[in-house]
C-alpha cells in the first residue's frame, strides 16, 4: 500500500522514485542521478512558454531534443544558440553525473553562473529540474 501511495505522489515522475533502502529520493540526492529521462523538463519548458519574453535565448543543458519539442516557436529558434553564461534562461535536470560534463555546479540551487532560480519542480523536497534566469 505504501508503494501505491508513493507512485501517486511521484506521478508522472516515477522514474525519480527511490525506495526506503536508500532513504527515498532525499537519500538518493547527492548519490545518484535523480532524473535521467527528462520527464520534468516538460513542466520547465511549459513554464518558459508562459513566462519568458519573446525571442529569449534558452539553453537546455541535457536531453535538448525532448525538451525542445514543447517550446514555443520563438524560443525554439533561439534554443542553445548561446552558451550557458550568455543565455537568458538555462534548464538543468537533476542529473549529477552530467554536472561536470556541462561544467555546472554540484549545488545548482546556490546559483549558477550569475543566474538565479526562477522555476523548479520538486518532489518530496528534492529538485527534479531547475530553470535559471538572469
Amino acid at each position: 500500500m505504501v508503494l501505491f501511495k508513493d507512485l501517486i505522489v511521484f506521478h508522472p515522475y516515477q522514474t525519480s522514485f527511490f525506495n526506503c533502502l536508500i532513504g527515498g529520493i532525499k537519500g538518493a540526492q547527492g548519490q545518484f542521478d535523480i532524473d535521467f529521462w527528462g520527464t520534468p523538463q516538460k513542466d520547465a519548458v511549459l513554464w518558459l512558454n508562459n513566462n519568458a519574453p519573446k525571442d529569449s535565448f534558452v539553453h537546455i543543458v541535457m536531453a535538448q531534443a525532448t525538451a525542445a519539442t514543447y517550446l514555443r516557436p520563438d524560443l525554439l529558434d533561439n534554443v542553445n544558440k548561446k552558451n550557458i553564461a550568455d543565455s537568458d534562461y538555462v534548464v538543468l535536470l537533476n542529473r549529477q553525473s552530467f554536472f561536470d560534463l556541462y561544467q555546472v555546479s554540484a549545488m545548482p540551487e546556490e546559483k549558477e553562473k550569475s543566474k538565479s532560480i526562477v522555476y523548479t519542480k520538486t518532489v518530496n523536497g528534492v529538485h527534479l529540474v531547475w530553470i535559471f534566469g538572469k
